[in-house]
C-alpha cells in the first residue's frame, strides 16, 4: 500500500537545529521580548538559555529592542557556553541558589528604578487623570 505524504520534511541529524519559518521567528522573538522584558522589569535581570548561535543572535536582538523600547540600556552578556544574562545597568543577577520571592533582601538603595518599566507603572495617557484609569492600566 502506498501513502501520499504532504508537507513532510526530512528530520535533521541528531543535535542539529531546525530552522524556523519567518512567521515562527517573529512570534518567538515577540514572546522573548514580552517574557524577558517582564522579568527584567520586575527584578532588573533575566537569565535565558542560548545553546545555538541563532539563540544567541535572538537574545542580542531582543536586548537591543528592549533598549530602544525603554530608552535604558539592556546589557546582554554570556554567563557560560549555554546561558545568557540580560540586565539593566546597576543590577547584578543573584546566584542560582539565592532566595527568591518576598523573603529576598531588598536592594541597598531602596525601590528599584525598574519599577517604572513595569506595565502597571506606566504614566496615564495625556489628558486622562490617574484616578480615571481602571486598576492595572
Amino acid at each position: 500500500m502506498t501513502r501520499d505524504l504532504y508537507n513532510v520534511r526530512p528530520r535533521p541529524a541528531e543535535g542539529a537545529a531546525t530552522a524556523l519559518t519567518d512567521e515562527e521567528e517573529q512570534r518567538f522573538r515577540a514572546v522573548l521580548f514580552s517574557e524577558l522584558g517582564d522579568k527584567i522589569a520586575d527584578q532588573g535581570w533575566a537569565r535565558f538559555p542560548a545553546h545555538t548561535p541563532e539563540d544567541r543572535r535572538r537574545l542580542i536582538e531582543v536586548g537591543q529592542r528592549l533598549t530602544a523600547h525603554w530608552g535604558q540600556r539592556v546589557f546582554v552578556e554570556p554567563e557560560d557556553e549555554c546561558r545568557f544574562l540580560l540586565r539593566l545597568a546597576g543590577h547584578e543577577a543573584l546566584p542560582e541558589s539565592a532566595p527568591k520571592g518576598p523573603s529576598a533582601p531588598a536592594g541597598p538603595h531602596g525601590p528599584s528604578p525598574v519599577d517604572s518599566l513595569r506595565p502597571d507603572h506606566r504614566a496615564p495617557p495625556a489628558g486622562v487623570a490617574p484616578a480615571a484609569l481602571p486598576q492595572g492600566a
